[in-house]
């Protein structure tokens, strides 16, 4: 072994390393090839868990409650024809709706539907 080899091994042992945000629960069963027809349901609120109860569907994820949704690594959403959130028992606050959306656009997600009253669509903005 080198010196520089040497060296370099003694550096990368000595940095600290940065933990990679974790996928939103259920994100590894994505179908990675849906159909056009077929929506990504988002599923949100305080009762979310309830929804997977006998594991990932592939067509699901999963939101848990009171969760920041940028604390997640998105997957690329850009297959998906559009997203629908849904709430189970407990509403997510407004704002973490806000982000929510904000974060499956930026994963290629063209358009999220929620499905809170009233129903608001949200879509992405075309390349500039």
């Amino acid at each position: 072994m080198n010196i520089a080899h040497r060296t370099h091994s003694t550096h990368r042992l000595g940095r600290i390393a940065t933990p990679r945000p974790k996928r939103p629960p259920y994100a590894s069963t994505l179908n990675p090839r849906p159909s056009r027809h077929q929506s990504l349901f988002v599923v949100t609120g305080s009762a979310g868990w309830d929804a997977f109860r006998h594991g990932g569907i592939g067509y699901a994820v999963l939101l848990p409650y009171q969760t920041d949704p940028a604390s997640f690594r998105w997957p690329d959403l850009s297959a998906w024809p559009d997203g629908l959130l849904l709430a189970r028992g407990e509403p997510e606050s407004s704002d973490t709706l806000k982000a929510l959306v904000s974060c499956l656009l930026a994963a290629g997600l063209p358009k999220a539907v929620m499905a809170y009253a009233p129903f608001t669509t949200f879509q992405r903005r075309p390349s500039q």
